[in-house]
């Protein structure tokens, strides 16, 4: 028996309104409820307040507790609630998922964009975010600048010449009359020793710092 025309024309009209759907969705939508409405997960509409949202959070996870409810695929609902709820109790990822739902078409590097900078915006007072960063920053480039430095140093105080001009500069201030294997003339030459390399490194300009 074939099938009646109405119906093969209902059918024909699903189909094509399923496709343009699935066209004009977002393809980022996975950044936000995966393929689903983050609304449609709370069973909430699209122009609830927090307060609804927040009473049908609690009466679904309640529900898909998996403390409470052991059917198969209740855990992943409860992520699934978890997961929309963290989107539309959040002001600012709540404005990037009206603003990535009401424009479908944009660049997908936008949605992520606006996705990443609303998930990751700052809870505290800018400037001490950006002092913060400052503060990073001149660490960096303090240490950087001191590894550069140190680096010099010892490449200078390695010298064969240097350690000949050392030598001979802690002879001259009394090394010479000393005993390395008594402990007391022992700390005598590392203090001669630390003024000879103050010296060359007095008479020695190391670039950089």
């Amino acid at each position: 028996m074939k099938e009646p025309i109405f119906l093969v024309l209902a059918v024909l009209f699903a189909s094509v309104v399923l496709n343009v759907t699935a066209v004009e969705l977002p393809k980022g939508i996975n950044l936000y409820c995966k393929d689903k409405s983050c609304c449609d997960v709370l069973v909430v509409d699209p122009s609830a307040g927090l307060p609804e949202i927040k009473k049908s959070y609690r009466k679904l996870s309640l529900q898909y507790h998996p403390d409470k409810n052991s059917e198969p695929g209740a855990e992943e609902k409860f992520i699934e609630i978890a997961q929309a709820y963290s989107v539309l109790n959040n002001e600012n990822l709540r404005k990037a998922y009206d603003e990535f739902l009401a424009n479908p078409h944009r660049h997908l590097w936008q949605h992520y964009g606006n996705y990443y900078k609303a998930y990751y915006a700052p809870k505290s007072d800018l400037r001490l975010v950006f002092l913060g960063i400052l503060i990073v920053v001149s660490a960096i480039q303090y240490s950087s600048a001191k590894f550069k430095r140190d680096r010099a140093v010892r490449a200078i105080l390695d010298h064969t010449k240097t350690k000949l001009f050392m030598k001979q500069r802690v002879y001259e201030m009394g090394g010479k009359s000393l005993n390395p294997k008594k402990k007391e003339d022992a700390a005598e030459l590392k203090r001669l020793e630390a003024k000879a390399e103050a010296e060359v490194l007095e008479r020695t300009e190391v670039d950089g710092v």
